[in-house]
């Protein structure tokens, strides 16, 4: 067998065929790859431009955003934001009105590529009458080469508890169980839906070293959905935030909460309010409350941003410096807020 053209025809032949395969097979395939500087690169998930609206004006529209495998991304949002809805489209659960989604390169519209992902199921499932390890076996029994159900109850720690009937299992055991069954199939992709409500603090931390153990040594992608900004900040390289269906930010949890979280609380003196009023134009102020009216004194709530800001309006002898208190935010915080105000 010769593996390599050996006539100069052969050779013009191969260099015609390779390309005319390739345009007929990938697209097939439900395949897409991106291409950056001429190599090639592969997200965990890329959705590009996706919409979906519903009879009563609510959805999501124009949701773009790429995860990088093995990365964690955290969505978060509002009840109501469209986060069950962009989670669907992507594990093609949901057809968009516009735009596409892939899963590893795969359409999410191919039915192939439910074989990438996992997702931990909701507490409404009918598990209270099997013990732990039928439980595992059931799920196990779906895929052809997935962990064994050894495998997992060594992976989450219920070895001990595998002959325990769900009913009799604490909070933090009900949610390793549930993990357990989503690892099944060893996806490269794992969903996980608000993991740890319900949990006590103490049971909600044994469960995200778990999560961090397993992605290391797994090499997983970690989708997250979480009320929790704690839980998102411990666990997530990035977040986005989704609000009426759209994206108000999405960066790594100190980005978003540089960008809109730390607070900068200044006092200037005036010698007249007239001098206040530029200060008062610029986007990073948030409020200004005057402190003494006689002495012209005026407290400001801004961003970082307004420093630049105040060194100009110094340097310009428009205001002079009384002090200044700075005040780190929390992703909480700049959540709450970036919430409030579209509401």
């Amino acid at each position: 067998m010769l593996l390599f053209p050996q006539q100069p025809q052969h050779w013009l032949l191969l260099v015609v065929a390779v390309p005319v395969l390739w345009y007929l097979v990938v697209p097939y395939q439900g395949i897409r790859l991106v291409f950056n500087e001429g190599r090639e690169e592969m997200f965990a998930i890329e959705v590009r431009n996706v919409t979906k609206r519903y009879p009563s004006g609510k959805g999501v529209f124009d949701l773009s955003v790429e995860v990088k495998e093995g990365e964690c991304f955290g969505l978060v949002g509002p009840n109501g934001a469209g986060k069950t809805t962009f989670i669907e489209i992507i594990e093609g659960l949901r057809i968009p009105d516009s735009g596409a989604s892939f899963v590893f390169g795969v359409s999410s519209r191919e039915e192939g590529v439910r074989s990438f992902f996992g997702a931990q199921i909701q507490e409404n499932v009918p598990l209270s009458r099997l013990r732990v390890f039928e439980i595992v076996e059931v799920a196990c029994a779906a895929y052809r080469d997935g962990f064994s159900v050894s495998e997992l109850l060594e992976m989450v720690g219920l070895v001990t508890e595998k002959r325990s009937f769900y009913e009799h299992l604490s909070g933090g055991q009900r949610q390793r169980l549930r993990l357990a069954m989503a690892l099944a199939g060893k996806p490269r992709l794992l969903f996980l839906d608000e993991p740890t409500t319900g949990l006590d603090p103490h049971s909600r931390r044994v469960f995200w070293e778990l999560l961090q153990s397993l992605r290391e040594k797994l090499g997983m992608t970690i989708f997250l959905t979480s009320h929790y900004m704690e839980e998102v900040e411990v666990l997530c390289d990035r977040v986005g935030l989704l609000v009426d269906g759209r994206f108000i930010c999405v960066g790594t949890p100190s980005e978003v909460v540089a960008k809109y979280g730390n607070t900068v609380f200044v006092r200037i003196v005036v010698d007249e309010k007239s001098n206040l009023t530029r200060a008062q134009a610029f986007a990073s102020v948030l409020e200004v409350v005057e402190q003494d009216e006689r002495e012209g004194v005026f407290h400001i709530v801004s961003r970082e941003a307004f420093l630049r800001d105040l060194g100009e309006l110094m340097r310009e002898k428009e205001v002079r410096l009384y002090n200044i208190e700075f005040d780190s935010g929390s992703l909480e915080d700049v959540v709450v807020q970036l919430t409030g105000e579209r509401r």
